[in-house]
């Protein structure tokens, strides 16, 4: 089994309220800081977190790429669903607002088995 070689982070999505980048930043930083690699996994024409490199991966190949990096953190999207089962560190990221019209939070709703959460206040 390769080793891990570091982090990709997935802060876009086209269906749950985004975070502050700011914390993708800090994100970012910290995984470098420990002398990892961090990429940001984007599509067409979003932009990468500062100082990450930028990373198209087709979704067929999303799975061995997350288990290749050995850690994910994503703001929660279908692409969380995609990499569900990677034998990997999961971490999901959700704003801290309800889902629609419900009584439930999105973290409630959407929240994955296995999975990390972090919870954040979106303005």
């Amino acid at each position: 089994t390769p080793r891990p070689w570091g982090v990709l982070l997935a802060p876009h999505a086209k269906s749950v309220v985004a975070v502050p980048w700011s914390f993708w930043e800090r994100t970012a930083e910290r995984y470098a800081s420990q002398g990892l690699l961090v990429a940001t996994v984007v599509h067409g024409a979003e932009d990468p977190v500062a100082r990450t490199l930028a990373l198209e991966v087709p979704i067929a190949e999303m799975l061995g790429a997350v288990e290749h990096a050995g850690t994910f953190v994503g703001l929660r999207s279908g692409l969380c669903d995609v990499v569900h089962t990677a034998r990997a560190r999961k971490i999901h990221v959700f704003p801290d607002a309800y889902y629609s019209t419900t009584r439930y939070k999105v973290a409630d709703f959407f929240a994955l088995g296995g999975w990390e959460s972090v919870v954040l206040q979106v303005s």
